[in-house]
């Protein structure tokens, strides 16, 4: 007699041969279901460190009033951490510090503090965006760019229009650098019509 057994044929004189003992198989299992169960904060006292050090990465990825250094080893971190743990999925990161971390790159980007760190900070704030583009180029940047000081409601339309969404690295950006020129130039603009 035969029998199939995930896609081959055995007949009864492999049913003699030993097996691996079956509490090995769900230890595997188990294993593999505890390696893809999303990570999860194990109590308040990791929850409280956790979101401390999102606070002062998201601060320190900012800029204000701080040295290139300490910007620099800010996305450093937060770039191997994504890298390692996927930071910017998981849950706790994702409802509260993702937005709060796109709002405080792009403002940075976008008064030009750092402006030779722009290329990391522009890596970091797609790596941020890429999970949610539809929300960050639908609700997110228009509401950043109304918000942005130095400009009119034309050129704030003008940055809309021509900002459009990019699911790849390299044009997300060079849409980033071309959206910071025109804010640049549009407040240069406006700063001499007031002159």
């Amino acid at each position: 007699a035969t029998w199939i057994v995930r896609g081959h044929q055995h007949s009864n004189a492999c049913k003699n041969q030993r097996r691996r003992p079956r509490s090995g198989v769900d230890a595997a299992g188990d294993a593999l279901a505890a390696a893809s169960r999303p990570p999860e904060l194990v109590d308040a006292r990791a929850s409280t460190h956790f979101h401390a050090l999102c606070e002062l990465l998201c601060t320190a990825a900012g800029g204000k009033d701080l040295p290139p250094h300490a910007v620099r080893g800010a996305l450093a971190a937060l770039a191997e951490a994504d890298a390692k743990s996927r930071l910017f999925d998981f849950p706790a990161f994702a409802s509260r510090w993702r937005a709060a971390l796109c709002d405080a790159l792009l403002g940075c980007l976008l008064d030009r503090r750092h402006a030779l760190l722009a290329d990391e900070m522009a890596a970091t704030l797609y790596a941020l965006a890429k999970p949610d583009l539809h929300g960050f180029f639908g609700s997110f940047l228009p509401a950043k760019l109304a918000a942005a000081e130095g400009l009119d409601d034309a050129q704030r339309r003008a940055l809309l229009d021509a900002w459009t969404p990019a699911a790849d690295a390299p044009t997300f950006s060079a849409r980033v650098r071309d959206a910071v020129s025109d804010v640049a130039h549009y407040r240069l603009l406006n700063t001499h019509a007031m002159e």
